[in-house]
């Protein structure tokens, strides 16, 4: 877990509680608390809609790419899109990122290359949520040649709707 301080102030997340919570973030909560507080919160969150109920299990609605992932700017990793379904099927008018609870730029700074890339792997799956919509959740992982492991780096809700309002769950 990332350090408290971090988390509440840099990341802002002492305003997400004071919204989620209608009151300031108690000084004296531990991470564990305030994930265990922010839990709930996402899976009920505009009625429970977001709750993923079923994935895809058609080869179509899985998406797979492997190529380098610049750790200057994370956004320039490899792209779902393909010959039969175009990386804007899968992206769509945006995306959310789920609450973190580590910090992804850390970690792919300790496991960078020289050249400041990562290899990295996007995987690409046809969600259906509790609403019934189907959209796809886009998961990045960045491979670690010293330990010999992947390690999650991202989790994103993409196609989200016009208003933008998704749930928040946990990771």
């Amino acid at each position: 877990m990332i350090d408290r301080t971090y988390f509440v102030f840099d990341r802002g997340f002492g305003r997400v509680w004071t919204a989620g919570f209608n009151e300031p973030l108690p000084d004296s909560l531990s991470m564990e608390q305030m994930f265990d507080a922010f839990w709930p919160l996402g899976t009920s969150a505009l009625g429970a809609s977001d709750v993923p109920v079923a994935i895809g299990t058609d080869p179509r609605s899985w998406s797979i790419a492997v190529g380098p992932m610049s750790v200057l700017d994370p956004h320039i990793r490899p792209s779902l899109g393909n010959k039969s379904r175009p990386n804007d099927d899968w992206i769509g008018i945006g995306g959310a990122t789920m609450r973190t609870w580590f910090e992804p730029s850390t970690l792919l700074a300790s496991i960078a290359a020289a050249d400041g890339t990562v290899a990295a792997a996007e995987v690409g799956v046809l969600i259906e949520y509790k609403n019934g919509d189907r959209r796809p959740l886009g998961i990045t992982l960045a491979y670690d040649n010293t330990r010999s492991r992947w390690w999650l780096i991202y989790v994103c809700q993409y196609n989200i709707p016009e208003d933008g309002l998704v749930a928040a769950l946990e990771y």
